[in-house]
């Protein structure tokens, strides 16, 4: 009993050093957000969310989701396989720029990042957050919290800082990505340092990691492709509406997104992480009453938290963020019913389908998602409509998706109460 005690003390003081160091940095975010909104424009930030956009896709790319695979193998073998990560990475961020110039010929995003003269900062861009992802999931599987944590704090703190210091003084539409770039090479440096400074690294040369590759091969067969559909949907907004309106129209999409999603990210996760832990050794009786209660909750907080926020939307926008950014307020009215809907029911319908190892019907809902979001866009394009009228169908579109992913965990809940379980 001490011993489980013990345990989990540990266990919640590592969740306690994350949840600190992402609640740190969102903070940062935060408090930076209106000086940020009055120092760039509408088009910084559209430039900015494409870089970011495509970067991810290459990133995900670059690892193969081997990264998940450090965990797994003895000491020597998950140093390889990280080593293998570093080259994969390298390889990866080399060739994006030729990547990017055969999709510039049909994406407007790309196309944004070439004409900008940022194939460099991309680059680097890739090869540094693809190279932190392996070293973090390292950093897990040694227990090393604190450095994780210290990741996330310090590309906030850089970030933010360069961004207001160029914005005020050196200011260019490059800024946001320049100050993005260096932050990422800052935790680089830092990862390295913590990494080589106490650990050691084997003999061995390329044969070993392609073995170890080979060896872990399902990674990049299973893993990433679920991953990269769920990336790629969450990036649809800024790659396909690029092509079809105007770079202000996107930039206050991608001003909405980043202002709503810090708050809601950070509340949204923490509850995740606990309503996972509590149902996960629950009989499917108890998973029911917490699921629904837990939605309930959510649904009622979010909505009393939204409702002045949409009746006041145009007035908190101006004077937190300027008159530039009113068209902003009306992005955030329409899309207020999905990011309510997702902050109630996501948060609670991920850890159902985990519990109760239901991957393939999550990965049929990922597949759905990208379908429905798609299909709000071809529906746009069709039929010609306004930026405004596109984000109706993006948010009707997102809404569905999570009352059929809310009513499909619910589902599973049911049935297997109903077969007494």
């Amino acid at each position: 009993m001490q011993m489980r005690k013990i345990k989990n003390k540990g266990f919640l003081k590592n969740i306690a050093v994350l949840a600190g160091g992402t609640s740190v940095a969102r903070a940062l975010s935060i408090a930076a957000s209106p000086l940020l909104a009055r120092l760039f424009t509408a088009e910084d930030f559209a430039l900015s969310a494409a870089f970011v956009s495509a970067a991810t896709l290459f990133v995900i790319l670059a690892t193969g989701k081997y990264e998940a695979a450090v965990i797994l193998p003895d000491d020597d073998d998950a140093k390889i396989l990280l080593t293998g990560i570093f080259l994969l990475s390298g390889t990866v961020a080399l060739i994006s720029p030729l990547a990017l110039f055969l999709l510039g010929n049909f994406n407007a995003a790309c196309r944004l990042i070439i004409e900008n003269n940022l194939l460099i900062y991309f680059v680097i861009f890739v090869f540094c957050m693809a190279v932190l992802e392996g070293i973090r999931y390292y950093f897990v599987r040694t227990g090393r919290f604190k450095a994780v944590s210290y990741r996330i704090i310090l590309v906030s703190l850089v970030t933010v800082t360069l961004n207001l210091i160029g914005g005020k003084f050196f200011y260019s539409n490059k800024i946001l990505i320049i100050s993005s770039t260096f932050a990422q090479i800052t935790a680089l440096l830092l990862f390295a340092y913590l990494l080589f400074g106490k650990e050691k690294f084997p003999d061995f040369g390329l044969k070993d990691i392609f073995r170890i590759l080979k060896k872990y091969r399902r990674f990049p067969k299973l893993t990433m492709p679920g991953q990269f559909i769920n990336s790629l949907t969450g990036s649809l907004p800024v790659l396909v509406l690029s092509s079809f309106y105007l770079q202000s129209e996107i930039g206050q999409f991608a001003f909405v997104h980043r202002i709503i999603s810090i708050p809601t990210g950070v509340i949204g996760k923490s509850v995740s992480q606990v309503f996972l832990q509590k149902i996960s050794k629950a009989d499917y009786a108890e998973q029911r009453r917490i699921f629904l209660r837990t939605a309930f909750l959510l649904f009622v907080f979010i909505t009393a938290c939204a409702v002045p926020c949409i009746v006041f939307s145009r007035e908190l926008f101006g004077f937190a963020f300027g008159e530039k950014w009113l068209p902003a307020s009306e992005t955030a009215v329409i899309l207020a019913p999905a990011y309510i809907l997702q902050f109630a029911a996501s948060g609670v319908s991920g850890p159902v389908f985990i519990v109760n190892q239901k991957l393939k019907t999550e990965f049929f809902l990922q597949i759905m998602r990208f379908v429905l979001v798609a299909g709000s866009f071809a529906a746009a394009y069709f039929f010609g409509v306004s930026f405004a009228v596109s984000m109706i169908f993006f948010g009707a579109a997102m809404s569905i998706w999570y009352i059929l992913g809310f009513l499909k965990a619910l589902s599973i809940l049911n049935k297997g109460l109903k077969e007494g379980k």
